[in-house]
């Protein structure tokens, strides 16, 4: 699950214009939130913020088996 979600943060990279931003993704029970954050002078910037709710509830147990279902939700937020 860690290397998906790596390969979807290079994807991401960078959302806005800066090249040196930083991306987090954060899995919720009911959706993934994705944040664009710059550092400028030791200031953060949050640059971008969305979140998308999932088709189902993620089974914590079974994540492995649910990447694509993750890759959906965070490909419908920027496609």
């Amino acid at each position: 699950m860690a290397q998906t979600l790596a390969k979807l943060t290079k994807l991401f990279r960078p959302i806005g214009k800066g090249s040196d931003d930083v991306v987090a993704i954060t899995l919720h029970d009911p959706s993934v939130t994705i944040a664009e954050i710059e550092v400028k002078s030791d200031i953060i910037h949050l640059e971008n913020l969305a979140s998308a709710a999932f088709q189902r509830p993620i089974e914590w147990q079974q994540l492995t088996r649910q990447q694509e279902m993750i890759s959906d939700s965070l490909r419908a937020m920027y496609g």
